[in-house]
């Protein structure tokens, strides 16, 4: 991902990693996504020739007291603090992110993790963006009470140190990187589901979640009802019975786990398999939400393979598997010219091609849907007001959701950036006077990936025409 980056830069890309860094670690993956994707990405902005090494490493171990207050960083609920086996010690993981590029001047080093502070700065004045990449970087490092420390030279480049405590769970090194193993990502399409004698319920709040299910869920002849809050399913639950429920976890009154509470308490489907579908990733995060009493879970976004699996997993003899012969995928040899027509829209076409195995009506779906979203953030930000009159002000609880909703749909669609910033004002919803000023943002940064889904479309018409004439 970040090596594509910046070769489409022009620019070379090395990684590096001690071997001596344990194999497996407990934290935020997402959010070190995140931060890695950021820092790539300001050293590939300010580069114009030579190139960027991300490298990852590990330091001498906290005292436990410094980790033990991380909600990220606690052991999963198999290991606690009086196991008899005592769980291996926690360490730093880090990563430097080291470029050639413009460097930043010395007056402007204090200022660039501030938020809103780029256009200020004499060194960053010729080049586009919005200028939270950084603030960002440091707003997820601190909250897994990590540190981000920064080294340049005007005209020779920057270095951006990371530093995140992490609990380790496999203290075996992960040795050279020439003894990895390749792992190639799953290419072939999931073979189509069949269950026309199930029916499930769709519990979200959000219209088009609940859509993207359906759409998903159609070619399965699976019967479908949705319900937008967990009060509406339990009167659902009282007059029919389904073979599995999709549950949202959050969702404002009652959330997923409370819903489910109150729906076991009530014997309303004791013996149905109820998913949490979230967008958390967290380590550890399935065990908490299967303490919760949840069957299972899907990670937003969510992909029909991962739908294939848990309905097979969770269904058994109800299923049929057939290959589908309606499956198209999006041609390899045309994937890097719309690659580069989509990169100045901010978006990352392998991201989302990655996500459904490269099917076209997938992604096609998912654009549209996208789409949707602009009728909302055109109501939350509103008309300018007129002369005399007050503007009524924006509730922080209705930026939040919207956020948290359009986190998972940028994603899909592979926008990081906005993805990264509508996480940001999620993770802010009690700074209401951050989460006003970040809206303006938030619109500019969707308005541009609104456009490229736009051309995105057009070009998946024009393949699905090509295909149906070759095929007429």
């Amino acid at each position: 991902m970040w090596k594509g980056t910046a070769k489409k830069a022009g620019l070379s890309f090395r990684l590096e990693a001690e071997e001596s860094l344990p194999s497996v670690m407990l934290g935020n993956m997402d959010a070190i996504r995140k931060i890695i994707s950021n820092l790539t990405g300001n050293a590939v902005k300010y580069t114009d020739h030579g190139g960027i090494t991300l490298r990852f490493f590990s330091e001498a171990i906290l005292p436990e007291s410094q980790v033990s207050s991380h909600p990220e960083a606690k052991y999963p609920p198999y290991i606690t603090e009086s196991s008899t086996i005592s769980p291996p010690p926690p360490i730093i993981f880090g990563m430097e992110i080291a470029d050639t590029g413009v460097g930043i001047a010395p007056e402007d080093l204090d200022r660039v993790f501030l938020t809103f502070e780029r256009g200020l700065m004499q060194s960053a004045l010729s080049y586009e963006g919005t200028g939270l990449g950084l603030a960002i970087v440091k707003d997820l490092a601190e909250a897994m009470q990590g540190s981000v420390r920064r080294e340049s030279t005007p005209g020779k480049g920057s270095l951006f140190t990371v530093r995140i405590p992490q609990k380790v769970q496999d203290p075996s090194p992960v040795g050279r990187r020439s003894d990895w193993s390749a792992v190639s990502p799953r290419t072939e399409p999931f073979a189509s589901i069949l269950a026309p004698d199930a029916k499930v319920l769709e519990v979200d709040d959000n219209e088009f979640k609940w859509q993207d299910m359906c759409e998903f869920l159609k070619p399965t002849l699976i019967r479908a009802d949705d319900v937008e809050s967990g009060r509406e399913a339990m009167e659902m639950l009282e007059i029919r019975e389904y073979d599995m429920i999709f549950m949202d976890i959050m969702m404002p009154e009652m959330d997923g786990a409370e819903t489910l509470r109150r729906v076991r308490e009530a014997h309303l489907a004791d013996d149905t398999p109820v998913i949490a579908l979230t967008a958390d990733a967290l380590a550890g995060t399935k065990e908490r939400l299967i303490n919760a009493g949840f069957t299972d879970y899907l990670s937003k976004p969510v992909s029909m393979r991962e739908i294939g699996e848990l309905l097979l997993r969770h269904l058994g003899d109800r299923v049929r598997l057939i290959r589908d012969p309606s499956f198209r995928k999006f041609p390899e040899e045309q994937q890097p010219e719309l690659s580069e027509k989509l990169l100045p829209f901010h978006i990352h076409l392998e991201d989302a091609l990655e996500l459904d195995s490269g099917s076209v009506d997938n992604l096609r779906m998912r654009a549209e849907h996208f789409l949707n979203y602009k009728e909302e953030l055109e109501y939350l930000t509103g008309p300018a007001p007129s002369a005399g009159k007050n503007e009524t002000p924006i509730p922080a609880e209705a930026l939040f959701h919207f956020a948290h909703s359009l986190k998972s749909a940028a994603k899909s669609i592979g926008a990081r950036d906005l993805s990264v910033l509508a996480a940001y004002m999620e993770r802010h919803r009690n700074e209401e006077m951050l989460l006003i000023r970040m809206l303006p943002v938030l619109e500019v940064e969707y308005e541009t990936v609104y456009l490229g889904e736009k051309t995105l479309l057009d070009a998946l018409d024009t393949f699905i025409s090509c295909a149906e004439e070759t095929h007429s």
